[in-house]
């Protein structure tokens, strides 16, 4: 399988995507939606792929981190008054696989027409927050891999890009925090400026 090159693939001026890329004040939650669709088609993805067993489900998980320690924020009866610092949502998806690396650093993709994408998601995320950082584990064929990427509103966009080789023989990673379905393999973050002074 080719060694994918970050570098040239980035070949889209980021800042530029995002300053023309229209986000109301009143769609506030489309970061959100566009996390989970792309959680929900990278399910379908690995279904179709035929790497998810017939009785396996797919998951998606959606976290809120609000500014606060989070004993505090607990005890609170309503903490909707803390402003929220990011979104996390984690699935059990093909994962970031080369396709869909390629997919992610070129503008307007074409890679989700026939399921109505307009490569723009990602773009739409980075107008109300500062950056959108992806971890994911996914099968290369031979074994498994693991890939970190951060993409920022700057022109260059895509930071910290990372990919190793993994021993799990299944869809697996361990995340910061615990959760019951050790079946995730991907997860996307947006942090801070939730609804930041960037919407138009």
């Amino acid at each position: 399988m080719q060694q994918v090159d970050i570098e040239k693939l980035a070949t889209i001026n980021v800042a530029n995507k995002i300053r023309n890329t229209s986000l109301s004040k009143y769609q506030g939650l489309m970061p959100l939606y566009e996390l989970i669709s792309n959680s929900i088609h990278a399910i379908d993805e690995r279904k179709k792929a035929g790497l998810m067993e017939e009785s396996c489900q797919g998951n998606i998980i959606v976290t809120i981190v609000r500014n606060g320690d989070p004993n505090t924020l607990a005890s609170i009866p309503d903490d909707d008054k803390y402003p929220i610092q990011s979104l996390v949502v984690e699935d059990n998806g093909i994962g970031m696989n080369d396709e869909n690396l390629r997919s992610f650093t070129e503008a307007d993709s074409e890679h989700k027409l026939s399921i109505g994408g307009k490569g723009l998601g990602r773009f739409v995320c980075l107008k109300a927050f500062k950056y959108l950082s992806v971890e994911s584990t996914y099968y290369n064929g031979n074994g498994f891999k693991k890939r970190q990427i951060k993409l920022k509103n700057s022109r260059v966009g895509f930071e910290d890009f990372n990919e190793e080789e993994t021993l799990r023989n299944e869809y697996n990673v361990t995340f910061p925090r615990q959760t019951n379905n050790e079946d995730l393999c991907s997860r996307a973050w947006m942090a801070c400026s939730f609804l930041s002074s960037r919407c138009s």
